[in-house]
């Protein structure tokens, strides 16, 4: 079992090094869903985000999208694969937190900084904003599933 949580730490922290690359744009900040209507609204499903932003073409023809299905029973460890370093400087790291109510966002002061290597990076990277995503307000627990089970359900 500890392997599969090494695969969900390296799953998020490939969405926070995604985080970390810079934004052009906040424009379509507020409009994505995964559900075609939300409160009467038409709002692009994945399917078209491709079509709104080129930027986004892979969520057009992308098989896997998310939420995802962590299968353990599909996963294979890999016994070189090195652990995953953080490092903070030996210091405590301090920085704001808020609600956008899609997720929870954690920003760390700039004077903080934490670099995040090892694992299957093959670079050091900054850590500029780790995200909390959880399931639709008509459900409860993780947006992501693990063996088809939601959590903290």
């Amino acid at each position: 079992m500890p392997h599969v949580w090494d695969f969900i730490l390296i799953l998020n922290i490939n969405v926070i090094i995604v985080e970390a690359q810079p934004v052009s744009s906040k424009l379509h900040d507020g409009w994505w869903a995964y559900k075609d209507v939300v409160q009467g609204s038409f709002i692009p499903v994945p399917s078209f985000w491709g079509l709104v932003n080129t930027a986004w073409n892979l969520c057009a023809i992308g098989k896997r999208q998310s939420p995802v299905n962590i299968e353990t029973s599909r996963m294979i460890f890999d016994p070189f694969l090195n652990p995953l370093r953080l490092n903070a400087g030996q210091r405590k790291v301090s920085g704001t937190m808020y609600n956008t109510g899609r997720h929870v966002s954690l920003r760390p002061d700039k004077s903080h900084l934490v670099n995040i290597s090892g694992g299957p990076l093959s670079y050091s990277y900054r850590l500029e904003e780790i995200r909390l995503h959880f399931g639709a307000e008509d459900s409860r627990g993780s947006e992501h599933l693990l063996n088809g089970q939601a959590f903290l359900e």
